[in-house]
């Protein structure tokens, strides 16, 4: 409890600007918090399932909005079912 104390006397209780910096930083953790319970039931409820399969097909109608004409694609992950393939 003490160290809190001090922290507070010498951080926070005249500085306005880390007042503000900490309470903007603890909105920031809430909020990441609220988006990631809210993104993972949605998750494992809009999956893809499973199924077997010897070969995986990307096909890319549109490509990016805008002027640009390239299809860009950050990520594409193809694991088995079970941990051994």
């Amino acid at each position: 409890m003490r160290t809190l104390r001090s922290f507070y006397l010498n951080h926070l209780k005249r500085k306005m600007f880390n007042r503000i910096v900490l309470l903007y930083s603890m909105a920031a953790v809430v909020l990441f918090a609220f988006a990631s319970g809210l993104m993972y039931p949605y998750r494992y409820q809009h999956g893809i399932p499973l199924t077997t399969a010897c070969c995986v097909q990307l096909v890319v109608d549109k490509p990016m909005q805008g002027g640009d004409t390239a299809a860009r694609i950050y990520g594409l992950e193809v694991m088995g079912m079970n941990a051994a393939d």
